[in-house]
């Protein structure tokens, strides 16, 4: 990713990963080929089990710390990351959608984002019900009315980073942009 955090917590990782996914879907690739599913839980926030595994993994094997609550990169984590982007399987579109989702915290903070995603149609529809799963085949159809709607609004993006904003800025009562 480009972007450089001083800190990101738990629930952001969760965040971030499943917008990524919502931009995937929106550029229409089926949000199974991410490998992680995601569920709502009871406070409208997405979690993914195996999102959480490999958060347990990259830190016991030290590319990962934990900083009261929130995770950044250890220079051996930063080392193979290096790595693993250099190869051609990891240029694909998933770094895309990762670079797209963190660079909308540039203009909606982390917390913004949140609360925005929370108007997801998905997150909104599964409030306060057990965990329930997110991005199957009824949740994809549940999005992609907000996502032609904002085609026919938004046109042709060379970037994910444009519908991500705009999309987020135009569920109900989202947060403004920050100056």
């Amino acid at each position: 990713m480009t972007q450089r955090w001083n800190g990101v917590s738990e629930a952001e990782i969760h965040l971030l990963g499943y917008l990524s996914c919502l931009l995937s879907v929106l550029e229409g690739s089926p949000g199974s080929l991410w490998g992680y599913s995601f569920a709502a839980t009871a406070s409208a926030t997405p979690f993914s089990l195996e999102l959480n595994a490999t958060i347990d993994q990259l830190l016991g094997a030290g590319l990962l710390e934990d900083v009261s609550g929130l995770f950044g990169e250890t220079q051996r984590g930063r080392r193979e990351l290096a790595i693993w982007t250099s190869l051609g399987r990891m240029s694909g579109t998933r770094s895309r959608y990762l670079d797209a989702a963190c660079a909308s915290t540039s203009s909606l903070t982390p917390p913004l984002v949140l609360e925005a995603l929370r108007k997801d149609p998905q997150l909104e529809t599964y409030r306060e019900q057990a965990a329930r799963p997110l991005l199957d085949e009824s949740g994809v159809a549940m999005v992609q009315a907000h996502f032609q709607a904002l085609k026919q609004v938004v046109g042709t993006w060379s970037t994910p980073l444009v519908p991500a904003v705009v999309w987020l800025s135009s569920l109900p009562a989202s947060p403004r942009l920050v100056d």
